[in-house]
C-alpha cells in the first residue's frame, strides 16, 4: 500500500460506495447527517475486518485495510476542507474542540502511514489497524456527542448549504478514483 492509496488524490481501482456518494441526504442538517452516515460506514468496515480477519487471506485483509484507510483520508479531508473551517469561524472560543481534531486526524495519518509500510503478516499490523479503529471509533463519538450538537446549537451555520458542498467534493474524489481506475 502506497502512501497515495491512502490520500484523497489515489486512483482507486474499486468503486466506492459511501453514503456520501449515495446522494440519499436530504435532511434539515444534511453536514452532519452526512458526515454522520461516513462514520457509520468506515466502522462498518473497521468492525467488518474484525469480524474476518482470521479467515481472510493476506490480500484480502490488505485489500479491506486499503479501503478503510482510503475512505478514512476521504472523510478526514472533506471535514478539513469544509467542515472544520466553518466549524471553527462559527466556534469562535470553542475552537479547541477543532484543534484536537486536528490532532486527532494528524495521529490517524501516522497509524495509517504505518499500516501502508507494514507487511500483512507482520505482528504490528493487525495491533496497528486495532489502535486505528479504537481511535477513529473515539474520535467519531466525540464529534457526534460533543461538537455536532454545539454547531447546531448555535445555529449559525447553514448546514445544508455546507452538506451539499461537503457531498460535492466527496463525489470529486470518488469521480476522480473512478476516472483513475479505468486506465
Amino acid at each position: 500500500m502506497s502512501v497515495s492509496s491512502i490520500t484523497p488524490n489515489h486512483r482507486a481501482r474499486m468503486p466506492v460506495v459511501s453514503a456520501f456518494t449515495s446522494g440519499a441526504a436530504l435532511t434539515h442538517d444534511r453536514a452532519t447527517f452526512l458526515l454522520r452516515a461516513e462514520h457509520a460506514t468506515i466502522l462498518q468496515l473497521f468492525a467488518e475486518y474484525e469480524r474476518r480477519k482470521y479467515t481472510l487471506s493476506a490480500r484480502q485483509k490488505a485489500h479491506l485495510v486499503r479501503q478503510t484507510c482510503r475512505l478514512l483520508a476521504w472523510h478526514s479531508h472533506v471535514e478539513e476542507q469544509l467542515f472544520y473551517p466553518a466549524a471553527r469561524t462559527a466556534l469562535h472560543r470553542q475552537g479547541h474542540l477543532i484543534d484536537e481534531a486536528a490532532v486527532e486526524h494528524a495521529t490517524c495519518n501516522t497509524l495509517m502511514a504505518q499500516l501502508e509500510v507494514t507487511p500483512t503478516d507482520h505482528p504490528l499490523y493487525e495491533a496497528r489497524f486495532k489502535v486505528l479503529s479504537e481511535y477513529v471509533a473515539m474520535h467519531f463519538a466525540e464529534e457526534e456527542e460533543r461538537l455536532f450538537p454545539l454547531i447546531r446549537a448555535l445555529g449559525t451555520l447553514d448546514l445544508n448549504t455546507l452538506g451539499d458542498q461537503m457531498l460535492s467534493l466527496q463525489h470529486a474524489l470518488r469521480d476522480e478514483a473512478l476516472a483513475g481506475s479505468a486506465h
